[in-house]
C-alpha cells in the first residue's frame, strides 16, 4: 500500500485522517511538492461554508485549487486498498484535476468511520454547550427543564431544514429528554442539570453499484459495476 508523506503520519494521531499522495503546487516560478493535508483542509472550510459539515468533504467538487498534479496516479485497484485501509486518496481525473476521493477517519465503527459523522457529532456537542451556557446557576427545575429542551430542539430542527438528517421527520431524526427522568433528586442535591440528545446522522455513499441489463430472447444478461 502507497505510504503517507511524514507530515500526513505527523499528523494522522491529531487529525484521525490520512492523504497520499503528495501533490505538486504552481507557484510563479517554480512547481514545488507539498503534504497534501493543508490543501485540503481548505476544501473542508469550503464544504463547511457552502453546505455544511454533514457533507462528506470528498467528490467531484473538491478540486484542489493551485495544484498542477500528484505525485502519484493511483489506479482503482490502489484506490481499493487505501480505503480499505482508512487512507483517504487523491484521485487525479482525465481533465487532470485533483480530487479528494476518501472521506474516513484512521478509526472504525459507526460514530468515528466516517469524516462528516465524527465532525458533525462535533458540531452539535460544541453548539449546543454554547447555547446551554445560559442554564448555568439557574435554578434546577421544571422550567430550566422546559428551556433547554426549547433551545436544543430548535437547533436540532434547524439542522434538519439544512438536510443534516436522513430524514425530514423530527421524532426520526433526533430526541431531547430533559425532565425528572434523567434530573433525579440526587443530581439536582450535586448542581447538575442533565439534557440527553440523540441524533441520526447521514452516512456518506462510498460506492455506487451500477447494473446493467441486456435483454435477450434467450434471457436476461446483467453486468454489474462497483465505482
Amino acid at each position: 500500500m502507497p505510504s503517507l508523506c511524514r507530515r500526513c503520519r505527523r499528523l494522522r494521531p491529531f487529525t484521525r485522517r490520512g492523504f497520499t499522495p503528495p501533490i505538486r503546487q504552481t507557484r510563479i516560478c517554480s512547481r514545488r511538492s507539498f503534504c497534501p493535508g493543508r490543501f485540503c483542509a481548505r476544501q473542508y472550510v469550503v464544504q463547511d461554508s457552502g453546505q455544511g459539515v454533514w457533507y462528506a468533504p470528498a467528490g467531484l467538487t473538491t478540486v484542489l485549487s493551485n495544484v498542477v498534479q500528484a505525485e502519484r496516479k493511483f489506479a482503482p485497484a490502489d484506490l481499493a486498498t487505501l480505503n480499505t485501509n482508512n487512507v483517504n486518496a487523491l484521485r487525479t481525473r482525465a481533465n487532470g484535476q485533483v480530487i479528494i476521493w476518501g472521506t474516513r477517519t484512521m478509526q472504525t465503527g459507526y460514530e468515528t468511520l466516517y469524516i462528516p459523522v465524527q465532525r458533525t457529532l462535533n458540531y452539535v456537542e460544541a453548539s449546543l454547550a454554547g447555547l446551554l451556557e445560559f442554564a448555568v446557576f439557574q435554578p434546577n427545575d421544571l422550567l430550566l427543564w422546559t428551556n433547554i429542551t426549547a433551545v436544543c430542539t430548535n437547533f436540532l430542527d434547524g439542522l434538519l431544514s439544512a438536510n443534516a438528517f436522513p430524514t425530514s421527520s423530527a421524532s426520526s431524526a433526533f430526541y431531547v429528554i430533559c425532565n425528572s427522568t434523567n434530573n433525579t433528586p440526587q443530581s439536582i442535591a450535586n448542581g447538575i442539570v442533565n439534557c440527553t440528545v440523540g441524533v441520526a446522522l447521514v452516512v456518506p455513499a462510498e460506492f455506487v453499484q451500477l447494473n446493467i441489463q441486456q435483454f435477450q430472447s434467450s434471457g436476461v444478461t446483467t453486468v454489474t459495476t462497483i465505482t
